[in-house]
């Protein structure tokens, strides 16, 4: 299996706009700073703990203080959904931060799993969402699994989520692999946020569904109350 050394390499990531940035991750200096603003901001936030997610999933030094958009690097390592199983992570024990090579990349993947979503809410058939997108720059040491087939089912995760299990413990940084929703384009999957160098916000987009079914996307532009 070949190694790609990926230096300051940009990438995209679609969010939901219902995820804000975690300002305690921001303010934070380091673990120690985190911690203790933790103690003071629980007093007046109950919702502190579910904002932060389950952090001693993290070893204290993979945790990229000092960085721009620490948070969007830190949360898909802190949010866990064990009901929805990602293509290298069962979302029981650990996290995987996911980045697409394009911004049509990262519409296609987001889109299909939320679709795939949809379907299981029969009551839902139509839908708005609105997403975030994230500029990613990261560098890393990646497996490249780009010729590994059985990794690359398009529902099946079983043999990718076993592969990664194995990289994970020989402290690997992570995959590229092809996007399965978008052939001929790279995707990433990194083990730790402590490889994100920077993230900042980019466009916002509205995805349309009709019947479980993608049918629109729109590139929200933003507008001021104010004009000359």
């Amino acid at each position: 299996m070949n190694t790609e050394v990926l230096s300051n390499t940009k990438g995209k990531r679609i969010i939901g706009t219902q995820f804000p940035p975690i300002a305690i991750y921001e303010d934070a200096a380091d673990f120690e700073d985190f911690e203790i603003l933790y103690q003071l901001q629980s007093r007046v936030n109950p919702r502190l703990k579910a904002e932060t997610g389950n952090y001693a999933l993290l070893n204290k030094s993979e945790i990229p203080f000092n960085i721009q958009g620490c948070s969007y690097a830190v949360a898909p390592f802190v949010h866990l959904s064990p009901s929805q199983p990602s293509r290298f992570s069962d979302n029981t024990a650990f996290g995987v931060l996911y980045v697409a090579n394009t911004i049509e990349t990262a519409i296609l993947e987001v889109t299909y799993h939320y679709a795939k979503t949809l379907a299981e809410t029969p009551d839902l058939k139509t839908e708005r969402f609105i997403a975030q997108e994230l500029l990613v720059t990261f560098s890393a040491k990646l497996a490249d699994i780009r010729n590994n087939k059985n990794a690359h089912q398009s529902n099946d995760y079983d043999t990718s989520q076993t592969l990664a299990l194995k990289l994970r413990a020989d402290k690997k940084d992570g995959l590229v692999y092809n996007s399965v929703r978008n052939p001929h384009n790279d995707c990433y999957a990194l083990f730790s946020p402590k490889l994100v160098k920077v993230i900042t916000t980019g466009s916002k987009f509205e995805f349309l569904y009709d019947n479980n079914q993608l049918t629109e996307v729109n590139k929200l532009t933003p507008f001021s109350l104010y004009t000359n």
